[in-house]
């Protein structure tokens, strides 16, 4: 079993670095052939992509209870499971698209503030990319499949490989000339293609022991269907914050504001991913270990995981805060690293805190207490939608940035319901086990960078963006 989890967290990590390399000389290619208007446009388009990834919570369901029966040789209960998701997801990407397509002018004209010679392109951007809400939906429940038999790496090499093709077919669009509706129309046919390959590997890992059918499964599907009502609930509101602030950007500040946000949010957004993925593999473990009663080993699984967690954020964010405008000069130029290193700063705090909450959510979901997970999802939710608004009139993009760390500071509280309720020791024990060497070591860490950064500038631009 730790073999298992070790591999699955390499392929996982492997996996999201090569997207994030793709990504970010994708967002520098875009960013000088297109302009920052126009990829600010392009930037709702994948933003509204995103909104449909609230699949991932009825996908949760279907890896936890598919691992289950498989492992039981129960393999009708094991399609039941897949066969419904199947459906439900597919109605959600009908009604999406439905609903983008019929609202592109709409959007385009009247919700987002897109410059007018840009909004017939925006419109026929958003109508193309509503036909990539099914196979955005598809995707995700047919990678949940390998997932769940503990083969993490195949929809990781998919996904790969989708970035490759989109990176390389966006070069050569660039060279020809072809502006936003043109990358928009290869984003939407490379996410199709990916759901026929994953769905291909999937059948062929099931071995015929399971079928993927277009088929909803009542009576069987009980415990299903409370499990995936809560963390369906939470993948809403998950989805709803992730994507909130850049919504509400480009509707009150315009579309060259969210791709200043946009870009400075974007190594962040990644580095939870990585923590996510990381996190997410330890789901068919703890399941097998609640269920055979190991609470000993669990305790320690969670333990052992949450420091090495705490570690590998701190790696990763600590530089973020401390030397934004230097990164962001290099990555992107001076002028959004004036704008936006301030915004940076700030989200790379709170991104930090709610990285770590992800084994802690995870353990929750092993257990079978979805519930919790989806009580503090929803504070999250209450105080971000309670304070966004007035804090983007007031502060611009720093204050939306504020709002979003903000929000992640149930994150500790979270953690301390959750060690009451799983560790022995409770909170004493996780504090004494997880956190001092850790937090010595990002102590370290901003010693040594502080030297490299330019406080002056840096405060100069929050101050200015304030």
């Amino acid at each position: 079993a730790r073999r298992s989890v070790l591999r699955n967290s390499i392929a996982n990590s492997l996996g999201w670095v090569a997207q994030v390399a793709l990504n970010l000389v994708l967002v520098r290619v875009l960013l000088d052939h297109l302009g920052v208007d126009a990829f600010g446009v392009y930037t709702v388009v994948l933003t509204l992509i995103g909104y449909f990834s609230i699949a991932q919570g009825i996908n949760q369901a279907t890896l936890k209870f598919m691992s289950q029966h498989w492992a039981t040789g129960d393999y009708a209960a094991a399609e039941a499971a897949i066969s419904s998701a199947i459906a439900f997801n597919l109605l959600v990407g009908v009604v999406g698209t439905a609903a983008i397509y019929a609202g592109a002018s709409v959007l385009a004209e009247n919700v987002f503030r897109i410059p007018r010679e840009l909004q017939p392109a925006a419109a026929a951007s958003f109508r193309i990319v509503s036909f990539g809400f099914v196979p955005t939906t598809m995707a995700l429940t047919l990678a949940a499949i390998p997932q769940a038999l503990q083969r993490y790496d195949v929809p990781n090499l998919v996904m790969v490989a989708t970035g490759v093709f989109n990176l390389i077919g966006a070069l050569v669009l660039v060279r020809l000339g072809v502006g936003l509706q043109g990358i928009v129309t290869l984003t939407a046919a490379l996410t199709a293609i990916s759901a026929v390959a994953l769905y291909m590997v999937a059948s062929r890992i099931l071995s015929g022991r399971a079928r993927i059918r277009l088929r909803y499964h009542p009576g069987r599907l009980g415990d299903v269907a409370r499990f995936s009502a809560f963390t369906f609930g939470s993948s809403i509101i998950g989805t709803v914050v992730y994507h909130v602030d850049r919504i509400l950007i480009a509707a009150v500040g315009g579309t060259a504001a969210v791709a200043v946000y946009a870009v400075a949010q974007l190594p962040m957004t990644r580095l939870v991913t990585l923590v996510t993925r990381t996190c997410e593999v330890l789901l068919p473990e703890t399941s097998h270990l609640a269920a055979t009663r190991q609470h000993a080993k669990l305790e320690r699984t969670y333990l052992k995981t949450s420091r090495y967690v705490l570690v590998g954020t701190l790696v990763c964010f600590v530089p973020f805060a401390v030397m934004a405008r230097p990164i962001l000069r290099i990555w992107v130029g001076d002028e959004i690293a004036v704008q936006g290193s301030a915004v940076m700063t700030v989200l790379a705090f709170g991104f930090l805190v709610r990285s770590q909450t992800g084994v802690a959510a995870v353990v929750n979901l092993g257990l079978g207490r979805p519930e919790v997970n989806t009580a503090f999802s929803f504070l999250n939710l209450a105080i971000v939608a309670t304070f966004i608004y007035p804090a983007l009139r007031l502060y611009g993009l720093v204050g939306v940035a504020a709002v979003s760390a903000l929000g992640s500071l149930n994150g500790p509280v979270f953690i301390f319901v959750t060690n009451r309720r799983l560790l022995t020791g409770g909170n004493l024990e996780y504090m004494r086990t997880v956190l001092p060497k850790p937090l010595l070591m990002a102590a370290a860490q901003v010693a040594f960078l502080l030297p490299f950064q330019n406080v002056g500038s840096s405060w100069a631009a929050f101050v200015a963006l304030g």
